[in-house]
């Protein structure tokens, strides 16, 4: 940016300084006009004023030459140089446009996928772990018919052994003759119960 102010500033400089030429060339043209009688053209005297645009006119094309036409050329390589520039830019930010575009429908494909595969697996541990509840369910039925099996057969072993010393207990009292009849009837009915039961 600063370059081109730079340019700027030197070409109104150079535009003022050729004003400027011009007007100091025009001084005596304007003079001689001013001075001059006013009769007939003829061609003595177009000599000052065609004297006057041959100077204007070589200083024109000497300004053009030095000054405008290397001006231009510069401006007009740096006006290539940027549009070169500029496509080579708009290019680059083309690619990053479609390479994020590709990324972006990758990135949606794969978003795809591990939702699918999310859906799958759940589905899997869903399954599973309705297996494994169904699994505990079945093995805690084992285990407390176990401990209902377990629990009766203790239960009727201490019974029995409370009805065996019962038993024994009322055999010796009849055997000493301290049991009637009727104990004697529960007695056997008890054992015979605990046996069959």
């Amino acid at each position: 940016m600063k370059n081109g102010l730079i340019k700027v500033s030197k070409s109104i400089s150079a535009k003022l300084s050729m004003k400027s030429a011009a007007f100091v060339l025009a001084l005596p043209s304007i003079a001689l006009a001013e001075t001059a009688e006013h009769h007939a053209p003829g061609i003595e005297t177009l000599g000052w004023p065609l004297l006057n645009f041959g100077i204007y006119a070589a200083i024109l094309v000497w300004v053009y030459r030095t000054k405008i036409a290397p001006a231009l050329r510069e401006r007009s390589v740096e006006v290539e140089k940027f549009l070169k520039r500029s496509e080579l830019e708009l290019a680059a930010v083309e690619r990053e446009i479609a390479d994020a575009r590709s990324r972006l429908s990758q990135i949606e494909r794969e978003r795809k996928e591990i939702e699918r595969q999310l859906q799958v697996e759940g589905e899997q541990m869903a399954a599973t772990i309705l297996t494994r509840a169904q699994e505990d369910q079945m093995r805690i039925e084992k285990d407390a018919s176990r401990q209902v099996e377990h629990e009766v057969g203790r239960v009727r072993g201490d019974l029995r052994r409370v009805l065996i010393a019962r038993a024994v207990k009322r055999a010796e009292e009849k055997l000493r003759g301290a049991l009637s009849a009727q104990d004697e009837r529960q007695l056997r009915d008890e054992v015979l119960g605990s046996f069959l039961g």
